[in-house]
């Protein structure tokens, strides 16, 4: 019997904290522009959260099987689609809307990521491929076209995040940074920048930092190129400073990291209901409510993080895709 290739609870723990922060982020978005604490908090979050997300899962992309992607990735989107079609809906009391070309809400993230890696090991060969990422990301948001259909906007801006985490050299990285003057460092940077936020920063909306749209849809037109590419710096090293200071021993929360795409499937369900199905954010007009938010959150995480629900979405990924495609030839034969 081969042996079970052991966990890395540094990237376990890397994750757990970003799907904590990816819920904590989504949560607290409906209450920016009420206070202050929640404007710069969100602005934190936003800076990071799917940069360092879209990181690590580059760094997990070296081996791409298409039939994998399909049952892992492209199925799960498919019938989460469906879910959150029906579910908004139902909530709203509006007619269903089914464009299966324009992801609703996070979903986005599902099918980039297919196209991420069904593409990575070949692009990867071009010399130069972050510079030529880096510099796509930022002449996209000229052209108007390039919008939220098939997630293309999202897909291209945050590409160079998922070739930097193709080739990060984690050993060399720690190697360097991992030691106290690292973490030193990564600390002070977390600091200063969250010190920032909470002066300056926070004023700036997050469409800036979301990238569903080109420069068009934003004040300062196509001038945006600028800060597009000073946000992008700012988020690559905000993923340095994060990657620095993660633990790289098991705690009681690294398991979390195993199953971080059922917290992410699931948490959306639960957060457009309470969104659109509710008045919760109406009616909770008090900064106790920030309290109540943060800690639903991350009870939020601990639940979908559980067995049963990890199993839930470990069967939906299960689909026999091969046996499928191996009927349909055999078929085609007949």
């Amino acid at each position: 019997m081969g042996k079970v290739k052991a966990r890395d609870y540094y990237f376990d723990n890397f994750k757990a904290i970003l799907i904590l922060f990816v819920v904590l982020g989504h949560f607290l978005a409906p209450l920016q522009n009420k206070y202050h604490i929640v404007d710069v908090a969100v602005t934190y979050i936003y800076f990071f959260h799917m940069p360092a997300f879209v990181f690590v899962c580059g760094y997990f992309s070296k081996k791409n099987d298409w039939v994998k992607l399909v049952k892992t990735i492209l199925i799960p989107y498919v019938v989460f689609q469906f879910v959150e079609a029906f579910l908004i809906a139902y909530v709203k009391q509006e007619p269903r809307v089914m464009r299966m070309m324009y992801p609703k809400f996070s979903l986005w993230f599902l099918l980039s990521l297919f196209i991420w890696r069904l593409i990575i090991n070949q692009v990867a060969r071009v010399k130069g491929i972050f510079i030529w990422a880096m510099l796509l990301a930022l002449a996209a948001g000229f052209e108007s076209t390039i919008n939220s259909y098939l997630a293309l906007s999202r897909t291209i801006v945050f590409f160079p995040f998922f070739v930097a985490g193709y080739q990060f050299n984690k050993d060399k990285f720690l190697h360097l940074c991992g030691k106290w003057k690292g973490k030193l460092i990564g600390s002070t940077v977390l600091i200063s920048f969250g010190i920032a936020c909470f002066f300056v920063i926070y004023r700036l909306p997050l469409s800036y930092l979301t990238y569903k749209a080109g420069y068009q849809k934003h004040a300062y037109g196509d001038k945006t190129v600028i800060i597009r590419l000073i946000t992008i710096c700012i988020s690559f090293i905000l993923i340095a400073a994060i990657a620095a200071v993660i633990p790289k021993r098991k705690h009681r929360f690294s398991y979390i990291g195993e199953r971080t795409m059922t917290v992410y499937l699931l948490h959306s369900q639960v957060y457009l209901f309470l969104l659109h199905g509710t008045n919760i954010y109406e009616r909770w007009e008090t900064p106790y409510f920030i309290l109540v938010v943060v800690a639903f959150a991350v009870g939020l995480v601990w639940v979908l993080a559980s067995k049963p629900f990890d199993f839930l979405i470990k069967k939906i990924m299960s689909v026999p895709v091969e046996r499928i495609i191996k009927e349909d030839k055999d078929n085609l034969k007949e």
